[in-house]
């Protein structure tokens, strides 16, 4: 398969545009980098179907990452960007954040960076991760969500603190473009439903 490179992505500066999305999301508040990704979508958009990805660039929201095509559009093209389920853990973490980040842009729509520690992290969470007698155990199952979400750009560790509990994470916007409130709250109430059969039941069976 011949793969054509389009004249600007011959020259340093357009290739580095290349390597920042391969290397994953690039937000506005980046500069540069943002201004390469977003000023030349299209051809990059046209150089990375190729191989079968798409640029997306939300300019509202301020971010740009690399997708899988989809698989109408695949053709013969072997899968380059590995597929990657979260845990449920993960994934309500990420539906509380992508409320939190909701919330932070409501109260100062100007907001360009949303950043909580982790011990806000887990207050936001503690209805389905209520704290136990092991705060050291606590935090390490924290951090291990917050880490898988951040190898897929929703979060970004930016400060670390002695104990953990003041190590601050930056919200990106592209929680905004992967959790869909609505589906949040349904699945929430699904989880919350589900957590309540099972006291009930525990409690019958311990009765």
């Amino acid at each position: 398969m011949s793969i054509e490179t389009p004249a600007f992505l011959q020259t340093p500066d357009w290739q580095v545009a290349a390597v920042n999305l391969l290397q994953g999301p690039v937000f506005e508040h980046e500069g540069e980098r943002w201004r390469r990704v977003s000023h030349g979508k299209a051809d990059l958009n046209g150089y990375f179907r190729q191989i079968g990805l798409r640029v997306i660039v939300d300019p509202v929201e301020g971010y740009a990452y690399l997708e899988q095509l989809p698989e109408d559009e695949m053709r013969d093209l072997p899968r380059i960007v590995r597929r990657r389920q979260l845990s449920l853990g993960a994934t309500i973490y990420g539906f509380f954040l992508r409320q939190e980040l909701d919330r932070a842009i409501k109260d100062d729509p100007n907001v360009t960076r949303v950043r909580r520690n982790l011990r806000q992290i887990r207050e936001l969470v503690a209805e389905f991760f209520p704290a136990t007698n092991n705060d050291s155990a606590d935090r390490k199952v924290a951090t291990g969500y917050l880490t898988d979400l951040a190898e897929l750009g929703f979060v970004k560790r930016i400060a670390e603190s002695g104990d953990g509990n003041e190590s601050e994470y930056e919200l990106t916007r592209l929680l905004r473009a992967k959790f869909n409130p609505i589906a949040a709250e349904q699945f929430l109430e699904r989880i919350k439903s589900h957590l309540a059969r099972r006291q009930t039941r525990s409690s019958h069976e311990s009765a």
